[in-house]
């Protein structure tokens, strides 16, 4: 878990390119990365869509109610981003296990049509 919410952090999301291998080393294990609530700004770059919050299979997990499956969640909430809205989170829509919010920023109108009917 990566949870970063109301930190102020300031500043345009990185691409992974930008990055070079950290997502690779650093972010492998990430299921849930929460950077809402800050203010980070810029557009959301379409090479998130590759990040292992997206990526990783389910993983199901044994509880004493019984056999669950872990959430995989981006929340990019509460910011300031602008640029269109990503549509390649349309591609989250029918898997169970991820969760992706959005709401919150100044991303340019009309929405995707492919988001139109999410909940984000």
């Amino acid at each position: 878990y990566l949870y970063l919410e109301e930190n102020l952090l300031q500043g345009p999301l990185l691409s992974r390119a930008l990055l070079g291998n950290a997502p690779e080393t650093y972010l492998v294990s990430v299921r849930v990365m929460d950077l809402g609530r800050n203010l980070i700004d810029g557009v959301v770059p379409t090479d998130f869509a590759t990040l292992p919050v997206f990526t990783a299979a389910a993983v199901q997990v044994s509880t004493a109610a019984g056999m669950r499956i872990l959430v995989h969640a981006l929340d990019l909430s509460g910011n300031r981003l602008t640029g269109p809205a990503p549509d390649w989170i349309a591609n989250t829509r029918y898997v169970a296990h991820i969760r992706v919010d959005i709401t919150g920023n100044r991303f340019d109108c009309p929405i995707p049509a492919l988001l139109a009917y999410m909940d984000l």
